[in-house]
């Protein structure tokens, strides 16, 4: 189930089950369990799609296709999928849209009118005499505590705080081709040489050439325009490895790793583009 989590399509894995058993840690019997108790859905071949049909007040909406199972294997829960598209579609109803916008001004959506005198119905004020307001007191200052206070407004000087005390000064998220532009106008590695990832790589005996396919792979999926944007990307690409986010490789029984069907397709797509 957390290799369903974490998978790129929420809740779906196209994996063979054997493959899917060993990237999870568990055994095939257990994943078997699994699929015999209706927790986890799907075959090796030809799986029924996944449809949902929603309901509302008592009543059945349109049925809605949400896993495209295709020929190959395809592993989903069906749990995962369906509370996904529903957070989806909330989140669509919040939205503010052209014909769903806040108020503006008073309850009516026009500007607040002037208050009126309680015996004559006229304005309180004459026209084109605003009310007075109430001087403000400086930035800093103290506020008296009433008439009878004997407490005196004295102007404080906000301290200016150090460098990186500022929210202003804060780094925002960027996305991954302008961080790479800006380590070469800069004159240094994306991931530089004593990163932790190396160590982290190193003790876990994960091999240079995947930890290099997962560079390339990392390269290809956050350049899009469409993908996310973040403020430390050697944070994230360690994290993506200590994770094996993207499902490269398993370890074996004999203590090694080798490559799943994601990272051999990854590796092919590599060579040829190299």
């Amino acid at each position: 189930m957390c290799v369903l989590h974490d998978s790129d399509e929420y809740g779906v894995c196209r994996w063979p089950l054997e493959e899917l058993a060993r990237a999870a840690g568990v055994s095939l019997k257990l994943a078997r369990e699994l699929v015999a108790k209706d927790v986890l859905k799907g075959a090796d071949k030809n799986a029924a799609d996944y449809i949902f049909t929603p309901r509302h007040a008592g009543k059945a909406g349109e049925p809605v296709v949400l896993v495209v199972a295709g020929a190959g294997p395809c592993w989903y829960c069906s749990r995962f999928v369906r509370d996904e598209y529903v957070r989806l579609r909330r989140g669509q109803s919040t939205r503010f849209s052209e014909n769903n916008q806040p108020p503006k001004g008073g309850a009516s959506g026009g500007p607040n009118p002037q208050p009126k005198d309680g015996d004559t119905g006229e304005p309180k004020y004459p026209p084109n005499q605003a009310p007075k307001q109430s001087p403000k007191p400086p930035i800093g200052g103290r506020h008296g505590d009433g008439p009878t206070s004997t407490s005196t407004s004295k102007n404080i000087n906000t301290p200016i705080p150090p460098d990186g005390g500022s929210s202003s000064r804060k780094r925002s998220a960027i996305s991954f081709p302008a961080f790479v532009a800006e380590c070469r106008a800069a004159g240094v590695k994306p991931i530089p040489d004593d990163d932790g990832v190396f160590r982290y790589a190193e003790q876990a005996g994960i091999p240079h050439d995947f930890l290099r396919l997962q560079w390339l792979e990392f390269k290809d999926r956050y350049s899009l325009p469409d993908a996310k944007r973040y403020k430390a990307w050697a944070t994230v690409f360690g994290k993506s490895v200590r994770g094996n986010w993207f499902k490269l490789w398993y370890a074996t029984n004999e203590g090694t790793y080798a490559l799943t069907t994601t990272g051999i397709q990854a590796e092919n797509a590599h060579k040829e583009i190299a």
